[in-house]
């Protein structure tokens, strides 16, 4: 797994049942100097180590999606969902009475020779935790442009 260099931006977010497992984002870039933003994507712990290159058009509102459920702190019905451009990331968020957000994070590869999907759950408390979430997602993706 790729580490990320000293001042890139990253998204950092460690599952609170088991402490070793994390979700990363890392190395924006645009390979064209347009809309399109690659990202690196990357699930690693408890045996696992998975990592993708999400390709997006301005992150496809990622950080607009955490910024809701930033806002829904109090709660709602059912699930929340995002998926990127290309769908090689998915995010399914559930609300929990107990206030926190249960984020199961799905990762797949798009190369057509190795195929390969993995998901992990994350728990994240509905109130200052997300926010804290949502504040990282957005600088992530304002550092890219």
């Amino acid at each position: 797994m790729r580490e990320p260099f000293p001042g890139e931006p990253v998204v950092l977010l460690v599952a609170a049942r088991q402490r070793s497992v994390r979700l990363m984002l890392s190395a924006p870039q645009r390979p064209w100097q347009d809309a399109v933003l690659d990202y690196l994507v990357s699930i690693t712990g408890e045996g696992l180590e998975a990592e993708a290159v999400v390709t997006s058009l301005e992150g496809d509102s990622l950080d607009a999606y955490f910024s809701d459920l930033a806002e829904r702190f109090r709660g709602w019905e059912g699930v929340r969902e995002w998926r990127s451009l290309e769908g090689q990331l998915r995010i399914v968020a559930k609300w929990s009475s107990r206030g926190h957000v249960t984020l199961r994070v799905h990762l797949r590869s798009t190369h057509h020779r190795d195929v390969w999907e993995t998901s992990a759950e994350f728990d994240v408390e509905a109130g200052a935790e997300m926010d804290a979430l949502s504040t990282e997602v957005a600088q992530f993706f304002a550092a890219s442009r």
